[in-house]
Parts: C-alpha cells; structure tokens; sequence
C-alpha cells in the first residue's frame, strides 16, 4: 500500500477513535446514572441530635422557617447554622450564588456576606440545599434553566470549599393553596417531577448525595400531611421540620 494512502487510513481511524470517545457535558434533562446507586442517602443509625452541629442549611423559606421566632433551631447557637436574609426566602437562578446571608461566626457576631463568601468563610462539613418550589411551574416546563441553575451553585461550592459534602434536598409537597394556579394534586405531581431532576443533578457531582426528605411529610396521595400543614399548604410546622431533621441524622 503506498505510503500517504495508509497515513490517510491511519489518521482516520484515530479521528474515529476520538470522536467515539468524546462524551460532552449535558444540560438537558438529567437522569441518574446506573453508576450512581448511592446518590439517595439510604437509612442507617444515627448519632443523635449532635450529629447536626456540622451542617448549615440554605434554601427558600421553607428551609429559612427553620430558625424562625419559635421554630426547632431558634438558639443562638443554631441559627448561625441556616443561612437567610431579611426576606427569608429566594429564588434558584444563576444570581443566588452572590445573593446576601446573615452569617454568625462562632462567637456570634453577624454580618452580611454572599452566598460564596459565606462559604469560604465556613467551608461547612455538611451544606444542605433545598431549591425548586419557588419557580416551580417554568422549572418544570424549562428543566434546563433549572439544571443550570443548581450545576452552578454546586459548581461554584465545590471550588470554594472542596472538603464540603453537599445535600440535595428533595422539595416537599404541599397541601391546599389558593394560590396555585392549578390543583394541588398536579402541583405536587410536577414537584416528584423535579425531584426526579433534582436527584439526576446529584448523580453527576462525586461530593453530592440526594435527600428524599419529602418521603416523611407526604400523605398517601402524595399531599402534605395535613399535620405538617402550617396552615397555607406550602409552610410547615415544628413538628414537620423535627421528622425532617431526624431523617437527615438517620440517613447521612
């Protein structure tokens, strides 16, 4: 065979070779990989409530309602670990990362901080985040916008403070609201939808594990129990987030 003809044939099966190969990053629906078995924290013994002391939670109002007047981490020493602002709740989008918390530090002094400045400060043991509710209708038409959204903020942690185990935790159903446009029963069947894409997001980050803390509120029909019910269907109550916290200490 003459010479430049099988150089050809050579650079060809290599070209072949690296385009088989070639794998690009998704932004579309995620889905969990086979590979992923363990991105769902599964049950185990806990170590009592101690086991808490190292994690910061950081979400929307349902996880900022955890130190609220009366609430179960309403203490001095437990409210530095629920970072919120003054509104007490937000929105998941690709600003959330620099958008402001109060931040206590271990004597308890406040000041303001960014979401990422707060994480370099800490680099908390435990992060665990909880978005999805609050935009939850053009998530669930939009998954991309979503998946981008929450691949940033895990992204941006990761650099920051790379010893940090991240916790995704799963968006809680919700109860009879008159604010919803649609009925509840649809509502919280888009939510297991985006609980869905929310635990694929998991599958993709090795310092990420998936929490199904919404298994521990919901009725048989997939609602909020009506006990957990704060009284406007979305807000829980003390007793909710106390079955929610002995989840988390029980499974991570």
């Amino acid at each position: 065979m003459p010479f430049k003809i099988k150089a050809v044939l050579v650079l060809l099966t290599l070209i072949t070779s690296l385009l088989c190969g070639y794998s690009p990053k998704r932004e579309t629906t995620a889905k969990v990989s086979a590979t992923a078995a363990n991105v769902t924290l599964s049950q185990r013994d806990g170590e009592g409530e101690e086991a808490l002391n190292g994690f910061i939670f950081f979400g929307e109002s349902t996880t900022a309602h955890l130190s609220r007047k009366g609430g179960v981490m309403d203490t001095s020493e437990k409210r530095r670990q629920v970072w919120r602002d003054d509104s007490g709740t937000r929105q998941l989008n690709l600003r959330t990362v620099d958008s402001p918390v109060k931040y206590f530090d271990k004597s308890g002094n406040m000041t303001v901080l960014s979401f990422a400045d707060a994480v370099a400060t800490e680099r908390p043991t435990i992060l665990v985040l909880s978005f999805g509710l609050n935009g939850l209708e053009g998530f669930v038409k939009e998954p991309a916008t979503f998946l981008r959204a929450y691949n940033a903020l895990i992204e941006k942690v990761e650099a920051l403070s790379p010893g940090t185990r991240i916790i995704l935790q799963s968006i809680y159903p919700v109860g009879e609201n008159q604010s919803f446009k649609k009925d509840v029963q649809t509502v919280n069947s888009h939510i297991r939808t985006l609980n869905q894409e929310i635990e694929g997001i998991a599958s993709q980050h090795r310092s990420v594990q998936y929490a199904d803390t919404a298994s521990v509120l919901q009725a048989a029909d997939g609602s909020l129990l009506s006990k957990y019910d704060a009284g406007d269907g979305i807000h829980l109550t003390n007793e909710a987030y106390e079955q929610i916290l002995l989840y988390l200490h029980t499974h991570v």
